[in-house]
């Protein structure tokens, strides 16, 4: 049985849910945990999408199983009633095997449904959405029994993608680099993704191995030999002979220059900007303030001055046009930037409108 395809309608930047999704992944930060983290996903998920159940199962070395499955909805009783946890068979393996989201109003009438476990609470509706990163599929984002409706919707499924959206392989794009080498943004690359693996398999936070700073002042001066660590500000003396320094060398030593396919776009130079660059940046900071106000999220959270003046500039490659924060700013940003969005004043207050909008409502009064 082929699972539908269908076109993703995308919930507008205004709305609630998506909106709650910011707010509620911004939190995230907050997580010391990997497995904290795991927790406040699932949780984020049932209480944005709207389901009864929701879970996480992180795939094992050879990407068939589960080997952990981190549940919401569910108490410890309960759990402790149905037994062993999911191993990724039925309609869980389905969503691991086929790679793409899978939306089913009753999972049960599937001729893959695998069945239910004595003391499993019923299910009918289910959304699955894979966890992929540039290797492959790493984990499962499920969610069923959809709250207030029969079956979920294409809204659901674009949020529950959102939601997922988490690749180690990019992690570098947040760290601010100190030039524009390929083999520095290379080796910068090599470090984070590093980074992000040593810090999940520590059950840590990313910075309690190493800081952003820290670890851009690696990929821009390399030390030579590892005693040579202990030069770096931000590490300790043990970094000269223990093992986690041994494993950060062996990634600059086999770390290979950024291709020119993922080289961050260079902002135009000018003047830097020019007086209309200069212009649309300033417009970009107050379409800022007017949704981080909307939204009751801080600014910095969305994106960065750097980044509204590189948008400004022509660049396209940005953290800001990625994700949860190109649905809830970027997009209204490169529209700002493109022409297709508008200030308007009305009953005193600013507001956004795009031009297309203005357009239709003054046909009518041209025709007549």
């Amino acid at each position: 049985m082929d699972v539908p395809q269908t076109s993703i309608p995308r919930p507008a930047p205004g709305s609630p849910r998506l909106e709650r999704l910011v707010i509620a992944a911004s939190s995230l930060i907050t997580e010391v945990s990997l497995e904290g983290v795991l927790q406040r996903v699932v949780e984020i998920a049932a209480e944005v999408i709207g389901a009864r159940y929701a879970a996480i199962g992180v795939l094992a070395p050879d990407g068939r199983l589960l080997e952990s499955f981190t549940t919401h909805g569910i108490d410890a009783e309960q759990r402790a009633l149905i037994g062993d946890l999911p191993r990724g068979h039925g309609i869980l393996g389905l969503v691991i095997r086929s790679g793409k989201p899978i939306r089913l109003p009753d999972l049960t009438k599937h001729p893959d449904s695998y069945g239910f476990p004595p003391h499993h609470p019923p299910m009918q509706s289910f959304l699955g959405v894979p966890i992929v990163g540039k290797r492959g599929i790493f984990g499962n984002l499920y969610l069923t029994e959809k709250l207030g409706d029969e079956a979920f919707t294409d809204e659901d499924e674009h949020i529950a993608v959102l939601l997922a959206a988490n690749d180690a392989e990019t992690a570098w794009h947040r760290i601010r680099p100190s030039g524009r080498s390929p083999v520095m943004l290379g080796r910068l690359k090599a470090l984070a993704a590093w980074r992000e693996s040593e810090a999940q398999h520590k059950n840590i936070p990313r910075g309690r191995i190493m800081r952003d700073e820290t670890l851009a002042d690696v990929a821009s001066h390399p030390p030579k030999h590892q005693a040579d660590l202990t030069k770096v500000r931000g590490l300790s003396q043990a970094w000269k002979d223990n093992d986690i320094g041994k494993r950060l060398m062996k990634v600059l030593e086999k770390a290979e220059p950024l291709p020119a396919s993922e080289m961050p776009d260079k902002p135009k130079r000018g003047a830097p900007l020019g007086k209309e660059g200069a212009l649309v940046a300033d417009l970009l900071k107050l379409l800022l303030k007017i949704r981080s106000r909307e939204i009751d999220v801080a600014a910095r959270l969305l994106t960065r001055s750097d980044e509204m003046e590189a948008l400004a500039a022509g660049a396209r490659k940005l953290p800001l046009l990625e994700g949860w924060r190109y649905e809830v700013f970027g997009r209204d940003a490169l529209d700002l930037v493109e022409g297709k969005l508008a200030f308007a004043v009305k009953d005193g207050k600013l507001l956004m409108t795009h031009v297309d909008d203005v357009e239709a409502a003054e046909q009518p009064q041209a025709a007549e």
